[in-house]
């Protein structure tokens, strides 16, 4: 009888296993997302960047964001189709703010939604950040009255419901991106360590310990509550350069079972230096430079493209992607706005959208 129960045993996993791998699924999926329920095709997009580090060539993901919202719908053209039209190269990678400079309602960032679903369809990689206007006030990312950090995750607090719906508008668009298959490099509250946004250090000059909770918060809730399960999660600060102005990058991390990509902002020209790049290296997660462009004085259209690919390769060549920013009035950022751009796509270290292979 015993011999007959384990027999029995033996078949059922046989036929489970069976069933696992004729439907098309991998068995035992990797596991590279801090999310434990996290799709497995997060799992595979981890998986791929992870693989860049150490390549001789077809190691870097080319970016380029399309402003915020449903500005999309014209920015993508200026800034994508632009890009190919002059250099015969679709950015490996596009990305938009859900926010910044307005508050997006679901049907405004669902018509977002529709270019970055159709980017990924053809084989792209799609980052999203969201800069949050100031829930207090409503006056936008850059006020920083009236800030009291600790309000947004204590749940008596006057302001925590509002936060808490400001969330649920987001989780729209994103749940509409996770039903069409969308992973999504989620870059939320960028910058913190700057004085600027009325999440950064000047609201919390030292305790950094309040961004953390609201960061966790944040990931509990769209992990937790609203199961979003496509997102990869990306803390992202600004280059910090010893300066006083800004904190260092690991101030406010909210630590490794948060986090599943660290990233840093700069903003550079001549001499194009990626300061802290050992310090976000040392972190232990995988590095990318998360906005990039030449210095504010100096956003004329004469900046040099290859130059920041030539500043990873002489010091920080494990950054697995970049995100060049768009242009605002008087300032050209983008890539098709400033030169060298197709001798920066033809590099063999860099890969366009035709190169992404994470599906292999």
């Amino acid at each position: 009888m015993k011999l007959f129960n384990v027999y029995l045993t033996i078949s059922i996993f046989l036929l489970v296993q069976a069933a696992c791998n004729s439907s098309g699924k991998i068995n035992n999926t990797e596991r590279y997302s801090v999310n434990p329920h996290a799709s497995e095709d997060v799992n595979k997009v981890l998986k791929y960047l992870y693989s860049l580090q150490g390549k001789s060539e077809n190691k870097i993901i080319s970016g380029q964001n399309c402003c915020h919202g449903n500005e999309i719908t014209r920015c993508y053209g200026a800034y994508v189709e632009e890009l190919y039209n002059e250099t015969g190269y679709w950015p490996g990678m596009i990305g938009v703010d859900y926010e910044y400079t307005n508050r997006f309602t679901p049907e405004q960032l669902s018509e977002c939604n529709q270019f970055l679903i159709d980017y990924w369809n053809k084989g792209g990689l799609i980052t999203i950040n969201w800069a949050p206007h100031n829930p207090w006030t409503d006056n936008g990312t850059r006020d920083l009255n009236e800030v009291r950090l600790e309000e947004l995750y204590e749940k008596d607090s006057p302001v925590y419901a509002k936060w808490h719906a400001e969330w649920d508008r987001i989780a729209i668009g994103l749940d509409e991106l996770q039903k069409a298959g969308v992973v999504v490099l989620w870059r939320p509250m960028q910058e913190m360590n700057g004085g600027w946004f009325w999440w950064g250090w000047k609201s919390s000059p030292d305790d950094p310990e309040h961004f953390k909770k609201v960061y966790q918060d944040m990931f509990n809730y769209f992990t937790y509550e609203k199961k979003l399960n496509n997102l990869i999660w990306v803390y992202s600060v600004a280059a910090h350069c010893g300066g006083d102005y800004s904190k260092s990058p690991g101030f406010h991390y909210p630590g490794d079972p948060y986090v599943d990509i660290v990233g840093i902002n700069v903003y550079e020209s001549e001499g194009y230096h990626i300061c802290d790049y050992d310090a976000i290296k040392a972190m232990g997660k995988p590095v990318a430079l998360t906005e990039c462009g030449p210095d504010h004085s100096k956003m004329d259209g004469s900046f040099d493209n290859t130059l920041m690919l030539k500043a990873i390769k002489d010091h920080a060549n494990d950054i697995l992607y970049w995100t060049t920013w768009h242009d605002w009035p008087d300032h050209y950022v983008s890539m098709t706005s400033n030169l060298n751009a197709e001798e920066l796509l033809e590099d063999p270290w860099v890969i366009t959208r035709e190169e992404i292979n994470w599906r292999d």
